[in-house]
């Protein structure tokens, strides 16, 4: 990369060089301030990027190498970034050069990121501040905080909370936990818009608890939970809010339901907790069958039995996997669970 036409190594038309040896521009189309801070990073001139307007250190000449650039930002260098491919770049001329401006003095554009996950949409939230990056911690996580950091980061906007028995399920971060009880309310376009304790408050929150996510790109073809489904095992369905729905876990490669047989609020409660709720979880019932419509496909558990001191419903008493006897899909049970209050007024 180069910035050329500008006063200062900092600033001017961003140019891109191909293998074979010829520099290029980059359309305007779509660039934001994301992809500018990822080239001010791999050029060495700091962590902030801001796009100027086009054409502001003239037109550049050749070719047109990159359009449609959409970087998430974990990126180190700007051709790692998605865009329509080498060459390709329709309705773009010369008038339309990207310009930009790098700074180390300012806040960064790049304030969260995922790291340590199977691919780019899925890994361990971390999130940018007072010149350090840290975790955050997952009391009062939930899929609408997630789905707020996936689309922040241009991963689409359907993100899930991975879990894992062990612990994080992409592992544990390292220095500062730098927010708790984070608690969005979906129309948030970053993470740090929403409610939380405060920067760098978080009580009762060790890395052991570091947050992990998934997210579902724009064009996937599943939803989020098909890429962690090795991490997440319980979800609701067809609910009426994202607290409530038919009650589904996933075994095999398969999601499949829970009978309603013998199933009650201690049950529903223990699913809750697992899916990032509160604790207290409370039975849907229609006098016309499932609350939230039958299922379909194998019936997983039944005559489920839980203490309450359960972290994940497959750890309660039942019959065991797939036997369901006299169950069928007009049982499918079906949960409400209650939202992680905050004290926010």
């Amino acid at each position: 990369l180069r910035l050329v036409g500008g006063k200062t190594p900092s600033l001017g038309r961003l140019e891109i060089r191909r293998r074979n040896g010829r520099w290029g521009t980059i359309c305007r189309r779509g660039f934001g301030a994301v992809d500018a801070s990822v080239a001010c990073r791999q050029l060495g001139e700091g962590m902030n990027g801001t796009v100027l307007r086009s054409g502001a250190f003239g037109p550049g000449s050749g070719a047109i190498w990159l359009s449609q650039v959409a970087c998430t930002g974990n990126e180190t260098r700007l051709e790692d970034c998605r865009s329509r491919g080498w060459g390709h770049a329709p309705k773009c001329s010369h008038a339309m050069d990207v310009a930009i401006r790098c700074s180390s003095t300012k806040q960064v554009a790049i304030t969260v990121r995922l790291l340590n996950g199977s691919d780019t949409s899925s890994g361990r939230l971390e999130v940018w501040h007072n010149g350090t990056w840290g975790t955050v911690c997952k009391t009062g996580f939930n899929a609408t905080d997630a789905s707020v950091a996936c689309g922040q980061m241009r991963l689409g906007k359907n993100g899930v909370v991975a879990a894992s028995r062990s612990g994080p399920a992409f592992g544990p971060g390292k220095g500062t936990i730098w927010l708790s009880q984070v608690n969005c309310n979906g129309r948030e376009t970053r993470i740090e818009e929403c409610w939380n304790r405060g920067w760098g408050t978080a009580p009762n929150c060790t890395h052991a608890m570091d947050v992990a996510v998934a997210c579902a790109p724009g064009n996937a073809r599943h939803s989020p939970m098909f890429y962690v489904a090795q991490y997440v095992t319980a979800r609701l369905v067809n609910g009426s809010s994202a607290s409530s729905g038919r009650l589904e876990v996933w075994r095999g490669g398969i999601w499949g339901t829970v009978c309603s047989t013998e199933f009650n609020a201690t049950d529903a409660s223990v699913a809750c907790r697992q899916m990032g709720f509160a604790r207290n979880g409370t039975i849907v019932a229609s006098r016309s069958g499932p609350a939230f419509g039958p299922g379909k496909g194998t019936i997983w558990l039944s005559q489920v039995n839980c203490t309450g001191r359960e972290t994940r419903i497959e750890e309660c008493w039942n019959r065991g996997w797939g036997t369901a006897p006299n169950c069928t899909h007009a049982m499918d049970v079906a949960i409400r669970c209650a939202l992680i209050t905050t004290g926010r007024l």
